[in-house]
């Protein structure tokens, strides 16, 4: 196969967000590939995007179960077998969007990235003149209802459409578009 790069690359945060195929002229990334190979040609490579994080473990299996023969090989058969470590003391693990505290291993972030890249089902940002808009509508909404209603009614209609924006947010993310749940001014 073709050299590839496995460097994982984090935001200022620390956290693991996305790919960014622009680090070597020379080589592609891993995941991609690898992605290569299982679609048999040479498709459009996306420079940059975010990575799809599966909720969910992959199947890991013990090496050394292989090795020895526990695990048939049957079990691999058809399928992308990525082979890495899982150690916590060998530092190759990262935050990732859905870790919460436990930091993800390389091997399954290059996982993720190879199933996005497989189905297609890459993430973006909403667009920020829709944030604008959206802004401007809650405070249109928000403005109306302390004109008319009592302080009560308010908080209540106010609430009422916090979960709403919530569900929504979630639903849109369903369509592969991440929507901030808080608008900061910076």
């Amino acid at each position: 196969g073709n050299p590839a790069y496995i460097n994982i690359i984090t935001d200022k945060d620390g956290i693991v967000r996305s790919l960014n195929q622009n680090l070597s002229e020379k080589y592609n990334s891993f995941a991609y590939e690898i992605f290569r190979k299982y679609e048999n040609k040479n498709s459009e490579k996306t420079q940059k995007f975010l990575i799809n994080f599966i909720g969910h473990p992959y199947k890991q299996f013990s090496f050394s179960d292989v090795i020895k023969g526990i695990i048939s090989e049957e079990t691999f058969r058809d399928k992308i077998v990525l082979i890495g470590a899982v150690a916590p003391d060998l530092h190759d693990n990262y935050l990732v969007p859905i870790s919460k505290t436990n930091a993800m291993p390389g091997v399954e972030i290059h996982a993720n990235i190879l199933q996005t890249l497989i189905t297609k089902q890459f993430l973006e940002y909403e667009n920020k003149y829709f944030v604008v808009l959206f802004i401007l509508i809650f405070s249109i909404v928000i403005t109306l209802l302390t004109n008319y209603l009592d302080l009560f009614k308010t908080a209540f209609f106010c609430l009422a459409l916090f979960i709403l924006y919530l569900f929504f947010s979630i639903f849109i993310f369903e369509k592969g578009i991440i929507i901030d749940l808080i608008y900061t001014p910076i």
